[in-house]
């Protein structure tokens, strides 16, 4: 397990905590993918903003998604990250936000 997620399962089940995991975990992926460390011109809020354009298009409130709504990001999120670490990689990094979105009350 990595870090990030093993520090977000030791933190309350929270919308915001679940969401910060999920930009830790995009951006760990995307540094994985570039080695270790982003492009210069690819920056962690130019991530973020990613991240927001993913959520406007599938109609979720960034600001207040569900725990349904979470679950389809991450689903659809997969996709991508297939594309940038393999499927091995995404599948480990869906299973782990998975997780973290589950001990979120209905």
């Amino acid at each position: 397990m990595s870090d990030w997620f093993e520090e977000y399962m030791k933190k309350p089940a929270t919308v915001e905590n679940v969401k910060k995991a999920l930009i830790e975990c995009y951006v760990s992926v995307q540094k994985q993918a570039y080695g270790g460390k982003l492009p210069e011109e690819i920056t962690e809020d130019f991530l973020v903003n990613q991240l927001k354009c993913v959520f406007h298009s599938k109609g979720v409130d960034f600001d207040n998604p569900s725990k349904q709504d979470l679950l389809r990001i991450i689903n659809e999120l997969r996709g991508t990250l297939c594309c940038i670490a393999g499927e091995e990689k995404a599948n480990e990094h869906y299973e782990k936000m998975k997780k973290l979105i589950e001990r979120l009350p209905e």
